[in-house]
């Protein structure tokens, strides 16, 4: 009697997982790394503690050389360590205990992920790994794409949405490995916001600082863009069309930090993927450009909704290479974006904000980014574009 009855809740629990899997959207989650798999695995780590149900994960590696994918192989069958943050960390419990292992996964070249995008072999692996566990923790098997080389976020990123584009998935949320989710019920509430906006198509969380978790990024401190708004932001008054119709409170903002995207698959659709001649840096502001010119609306969450983020708090500290394709790429990014008198306006704001960031450096003795920031400058005003030393 006993058994019937466990027989009949286990029919019951799968019955309700079934019912929510058809009542919500494919979402795929897209991890780009690079020579960074501790920071890779927490983030998986907090990703697959995420209570949606109807949710894939592909890691794509960008020719590390530290032995990443390796690394995350064996932690996807169970023999990785999770080994950040420290167990005294206030943000352990985020990653820690370790999931369930193993997890299915399957390993891709790009020209692979590119032909076998039918997704046969998805189910194979599924069913093979079920012959050997009673009981697996995910869905659909998580798939690893190896670039072989570094493509940038832009070229990386578009490997893996074009690999996901091919099956059935509506919405692509794209995380830098350096991200770990605050908030359990994050893709529930994001997805459920876009299905219930008009026009809704990109869609960022809160973002706060992973060293410093109360204080968020604030993604309206930079002068150049509160003027750059003006041109391109369609309609700020619709804010109040959408404050009540959504699980969470949204506003309507002009560009997003590419290191949280949410992403309908309508806007990939109707604009294309990131421009791959930015490489790194700008290419999420030119891709929320191009959507909202597209009809697109692009959106930011005011609460409840957040991740972390392991960045620089201030711009006195960047690398050398951080500092060069973020000055260049702003130079492109006008370039493409405007043109007569409006980008003649922005081209002198800029290079008033951009005399004052080498001042920054300068007075903080970065010399290596000054000299890589003005280089990028100079490239900049010369359309030099794509990776550094090209």
């Amino acid at each position: 009697m006993i058994q019937d009855e466990n027989i009949m809740e286990t029919q019951e629990i799968g019955d309700k997982k079934k019912k929510s899997i058809q009542k919500w959207p494919k979402v795929a989650i897209i991890i780009l790394n690079w020579n960074g798999w501790k920071d890779t695995i927490e983030c998986l780590e907090s990703v697959f503690r995420n209570t949606y149900s109807n949710y894939q994960v592909i890691v794509v590696d960008n020719g590390s050389t530290d032995g990443s994918m390796e690394k995350i192989k064996a932690w996807a069958q169970g023999k990785q360590e999770v080994l950040t943050p420290e167990p005294s960390h206030p943000l352990y419990h985020l990653s820690h205990p370790a999931v369930k292992k193993p997890i299915p996964y399957i390993y891709y070249s790009p020209e692979e992920a590119e032909e076998e995008g039918n997704f046969k072999r998805e189910k194979e692996a599924i069913s093979n790994w079920k012959n050997k566990n009673d009981k697996l923790f995910v869905q659909y098997p998580l798939i690893l794409i190896q670039t072989g080389e570094n493509l940038g976020y832009a070229g990386g990123n578009n490997i893996g949405i074009k690999y996901v584009l091919s099956s059935s998935v509506k919405y692509v949320f794209i995380l830098n490995n350096d991200i770990v989710i605050q908030t359990p019920n994050i893709i529930e509430l994001l997805t459920g916001s876009l299905e219930k906006i008009n026009k809704g198509g990109i869609i960022g969380p809160r973002i706060f600082f992973y060293k410093n978790p109360r204080m968020s990024l604030d993604i309206y401190k930079s002068i150049f863009f509160k003027f750059a708004a003006r041109y391109y932001l369609l309609d700020k008054n619709i804010n109040n069309k959408v404050k009540d119709e959504v699980p969470i409170p949204v506003e309507i903002v002009d560009r997003l930090i590419g290191c949280a995207l949410f992403i309908s698959r309508k806007v990939f659709e109707e604009i294309g993927f990131f421009d791959e001649r930015f490489f790194m840096y700008c290419e999420e502001n030119d891709f929320c450009i191009r959507a909202q010119l597209r009809g697109f609306l692009v959106l930011h969450t005011i609460e409840k909704v957040s991740v972390l983020h392991k960045t620089i708090e201030k711009y006195s500290n960047p690398l050398p290479l951080q500092a060069y394709y973020s000055t260049r790429n702003m130079m492109f990014l006008i370039e493409n974006s405007f043109s007569g008198k409006k980008k003649i306006y922005l081209i002198i704001l800029y290079f008033l904000s951009f005399i004052r960031r080498q001042l920054v450096l300068l007075r903080n003795r970065k010399f290596s980014s000054f000299r890589y920031s003005f280089r990028g400058f100079i490239d900049g005003f010369l359309h030099k574009y794509g990776k550094f030393g090209l």
